[in-house]
């Protein structure tokens, strides 16, 4: 069967796909939308858009699960590339946010959802789940590198916050004529905490203790 594809390289999303609709209708098209996938004919034609970001033009009229179903197949080793690339890039600089990594590999979720309804096979092939698995544990690694980050953060605040309040007690404490003892166990009380807080998310960043920041 003659298929041409096109490869967007992007999810498309609920705004674009409604956008896409109203374009095809707009231009005479008969649309049908079924799991992850548009079909669309007209003279003859049939048009199938998968919301992974896939365009395939067939050369005849199919009904739509042929349709999505011959599409699917026909892009699957192209998809797969796509895939392993997005595997190799999360695990080396990946420049995006977690969210982009997430929408990402979302585009492949939505083939594989795809794939099990139009074609009744589990995995496109051999690799597609290890490959998913090994997305999903970068992008993990990279949410727990952000929350360390944060988790520093929050960190020397709050260290800085309370020698802050250390330095201004003790200015205020001396002019009242306070036994000497007393802003010594002041200070050493302020100074105990600071250590005990310190020691506590020190656990946290070094991964002794679960990260619980929002």
């Amino acid at each position: 069967m003659d298929i041409e594809t096109e490869n967007m390289h992007r999810l498309i999303d609920v705004t674009t796909c409604v956008d896409i609709i109203r374009d095809l209708q707009g231009k005479d098209w008969k649309v049908c939308q079924i799991p992850a996938t548009l079909v669309a004919w007209r003279n003859g034609g049939t048009l199938v858009i998968l919301e992974a970001g896939f365009r395939c033009r067939i050369h005849g009229s199919l009904d739509a699960a042929l349709a999505a179903e011959q599409a699917y197949r026909a892009v699957v080793l192209e998809s797969t590339r796509d895939l392993r690339g997005l595997a190799a890039r999360l695990g080396s600089d990946w420049e995006k946010t977690v969210p982009d990594m997430a929408v990402a590999v979302r585009r492949f979720e939505t083939f594989l959802a795809g794939w099990r309804a139009h074609t009744g096979d589990v995995w496109p092939n051999d690799e597609w789940e290890s490959l998913l698995a090994e997305c999903h544990r970068l992008i993990a690694m990279r949410r727990t590198e952000i929350e360390e980050l944060r988790a520093r953060a929050a960190l020397n605040l709050t260290l800085t916050s309370l020698a802050i309040a250390l330095a201004a007690l003790v200015v205020a404490v001396i002019p009242l004529g306070l036994p000497g003892y007393i802003a010594v166990a002041l200070a050493g009380i302020l100074t105990a905490v600071m250590v005990f807080i310190a020691h506590r998310v020190g656990h946290i960043v070094s991964g002794d203790r679960p990260i619980t920041l929002s």
